[in-house]
């Protein structure tokens, strides 16, 4: 499932916040006290990345929405941020290896064995005690189970013209475990990303590689 032709549309018509989201702010403080490599995966218009280079080492900040990205590459002159179109679900192994890997509202719109694929690159991909940082929506969410089912997938529904799949937080725990993942922090609440006056309930997680 891909709603790139959303987000295309979103981006052009300058919709969403400008300013860096409170998961960039948390995790600078938290996971980036060295100059880390760090990839954003699903970049958007660039907000949390423009944020988070200046605690960076190196930054490369991934979409698939092609007329947002060229923009963006435009306009950046930071000589540490590199934005790159490409879908994140289909990432190749590469040499360079992630401090840390950022994942903004992303995972949970996608399919879940485009998720899978994701989190089989994400431990191919860090560093030996890297992080993965990722915020999303699971079932405590209000949108959740609202709309139409989007068939043969579990939890994944369309609404105002909008695919998101509800990410069920234990079940992802235990499958990062898993893989080797040590979980640092899990955790669905509010005061993660209120916004417009609202706030709904969204979840956090941070692992990393013992």
């Amino acid at each position: 499932m891909s709603d790139q032709h959303y987000w295309e549309q979103v981006y052009t018509n300058r919709s969403v916040p400008q300013e860096c989201s409170l998961f960039a702010q948390f995790v600078r403080q938290n996971y980036l006290q060295l100059p880390h490599h760090v990839i954003e995966l699903g970049c958007g218009n660039g907000r949390d990345a423009h944020y988070l280079v200046d605690y960076c080492a190196q930054l490369t900040a991934v979409d698939q929405c092609k007329a947002e990205i060229t923009r963006l590459q435009r306009t950046n002159h930071h000589p540490n941020l590199k934005f790159m179109v490409a879908d994140f679900t289909h990432l190749p192994i590469v040499h360079q290896q992630y401090d840390l890997i950022y994942s903004r509202f992303t995972l949970h719109s996608i399919s879940s064995a485009a998720q899978q694929r994701v989190l089989s690159w994400t431990k191919k991909a860090v560093t030996a005690s890297g992080w993965l940082c990722i915020e999303a929506r699971g079932y405590r969410n209000s949108l959740y189970q609202r709309g139409q089912s989007v068939p043969n997938e579990s939890d994944a529904f369309i609404y105002n013209d909008h695919y998101r799949r509800f990410i069920n937080l234990p079940d992802l725990v235990a499958q990062l475990k898993n893989q080797g993942w040590q979980i640092v922090l899990a955790r669905e609440d509010q005061g993660f990303a209120p916004f417009a006056g609202q706030d709904d309930y969204f979840w956090r997680l941070v692992a990393t590689l013992p």
